[in-house]
């Protein structure tokens, strides 16, 4: 199933739903939607000043904020065309006992692979820091995929 992001009405609608004594997972059945799906929406657009509140309008500014970073971030990595442009990603073993991290060059494909000492976001930065900052090192920006 593909991912598609909340339209304004879905948006006006959670926050309707949640002046009413009804569940998130009630009210993700309501939008057509999952409870996970409004769970991420509300901590993601609540109004972070005062009583933490979700207001629709907020949600919705913060989305189209959101997309024009990403539209700007986009016009420079989607073409391809620059070396340094790193993907990152993390394969997790079997067993989720170990995992690895992997870099992907967008243009060149070069990939470089990194064991990682354990699966927290921690040691993927600092891994990823260390992997692109040794000497000769020519990364321009970094995308974690997945």
């Amino acid at each position: 199933m593909g991912y598609k992001h909340l339209t304004r009405e879905q948006r006006y609608t959670i926050e309707a739903l949640l002046q009413t004594p009804m569940s998130l997972r009630e009210i993700g059945d309501v939008i057509g939607v999952s409870t996970g799906t409004v769970t991420r929406e509300i901590h993601r657009n609540c109004d972070m000043r005062g009583y933490h509140r979700y207001r629709w309008q907020l949600a919705q500014k913060k989305y189209e904020r959101r997309m024009k970073a990403r539209r700007h971030y986009q016009k420079f990595t989607d073409e391809k065309k620059r070396f340094g442009d790193f993907e990152i990603d993390t394969i997790i073993g079997k067993n989720h006992k170990s995992a690895i991290m992997t870099t992907n060059d967008r243009c060149t494909h070069l990939v470089l692979i990194r064991g990682l000492a354990g699966k927290e976001a921690t040691q993927l930065a600092s891994t990823a820091i260390e992997a692109h900052t040794t000497p000769g090192s020519v990364a321009q920006t970094r995308t974690r995929t997945g």
